[in-house]
């Protein structure tokens, strides 16, 4: 058997030391990034039989072939790298995707960890949606570990009148620390997060309103129920919602709740425009044990949520900041999404007040 020299011992050694100093020296971040992003329609090349997803395939009406696919993922997984400065976000609500398979891909392409794997894990439903788009969130597999999951159907089994739909993801989410230096100390602590796509607009507003507030009385069932067994329970619903803050289904899931983009319009903020003017469709929606959380547990560092609108995110066409979409009015323009993301911070015992809002 061959020697090894010194030379290749020392470098051994000096790898494994890197490792392990790496390893000790790794803290949770002051700040955890939470961030909903509708990024519209990201399916695969390849069309289903189960769902009508035949326009996002090579022969169809987008021409969605292997590039565009790859651009596109690479484009959002841009917004996802960037979205908090250095760091990765904690915590990723996504709306419109197809299924697993585009949700790896997609985290692959965000920053990676030293044996070459992202640093998310992620979860996804497999719902009833008549063109196959899904919701998923995706966490910092560092900070924690998944401890149960469900899925809710937008509506009820027993109504017959609606196709079954969409569904909620309900996630429990554990953090994998408890931590103590000069500058933080951080204790472990649970969240219970819902990733929401309430029902379209399609057909008109007002006659579409009675499935999205169907969709939020299963949500809020669910919800109450949690509330009962766990009245402290921190919980956020994130998602698009297909309404202003101020809609029924909207004011349905924040009931007794806060509501961080509430102010958007008085702000100046939106997420989406349609029809010549910005609006609000996509939400955070926290629980009072969020804002009034005990010392070193998980809480909001304000209690408004903000909007991520980057030059780059924005279609230079018009002088209004509107999203950069991937297709605009039919044609491949290469952007991102028709949304842009909005996000909120938690933190570790320094909590927000209302009196900031």
């Amino acid at each position: 058997m061959k020697r090894l020299g010194s030379k290749h011992y020392f470098m051994v050694l000096l790898s494994g030391l890197f490792i392990f100093f790496l390893f000790v020296s790794w803290s949770p971040p002051e700040k955890i990034r939470v961030v909903s992003y509708n990024v519209e329609n990201l399916f695969d090349t390849i069309p289903s039989s189960s769902y009508a997803d035949h326009a996002f395939s090579p022969a169809g009406e987008y021409k969605w072939n292997g590039a565009r696919y790859q651009r596109k993922l690479s484009n959002i997984s841009t917004v996802l790298n960037s979205i908090n400065g250095w760091e990765l976000p904690a915590i990723i609500a996504f709306s419109e995707v197809e299924n697993s398979r585009v949700v790896e891909e997609l985290l692959y392409r965000t920053k990676h960890d030293m044996d070459d794997s992202p640093y998310f894990n992620f979860d996804v439903t497999n719902g009833k949606d008549g063109r196959g788009i899904n919701v998923a969130i995706a966490w910092d597999r560092r900070l924690f570990r998944k401890i149960e999951r469900e899925e809710i159907p937008n509506y009820s089994f027993v109504d017959t009148s609606h196709f079954p739909g969409r569904h909620t993801l309900y996630l429990v989410l554990e953090t994998l620390f408890s931590y103590r230096s000069e500058a933080m100390k951080a204790d472990r602590d649970t969240l219970h997060l819902y990733a929401i796509h309430l029902p379209s607009r399609r057909g008109g507003v007002r006659e579409s309103e009675q499935k999205r507030v169907l969709a939020a009385k299963n949500i809020r069932n669910h919800l109450s129920d949690l509330l009962s067994r766990k009245p402290k329970a921190k919980i956020i619903i994130m998602g698009d919602a297909n309404e202003d803050p101020t809609d029924p289904a909207a004011l349905l899931l924040s009931d007794s709740l806060l509501h961080l983009c509430e102010e958007f319009s008085d702000r100046g903020l939106y997420s989406h425009y349609f029809q010549g003017k910005g609006w609000a469709p996509d939400h955070i929606i926290v629980s009072s044990s969020l804002v009034r959380s005990e010392s070193e547990t998980l809480c909001i560092e304000s209690p408004k949520a903000q909007v991520y609108a980057p030059l780059f995110l924005q279609d230079k066409r018009f002088s209004m900041p509107r999203p950069f979409r991937f297709f605009s009015g039919g044609f491949y323009t290469g952007g991102y999404s028709d949304h842009f993301p909005i996000y909120i911070d938690l933190n570790y015992g320094k909590r927000a007040t209302i009196s900031e809002r």
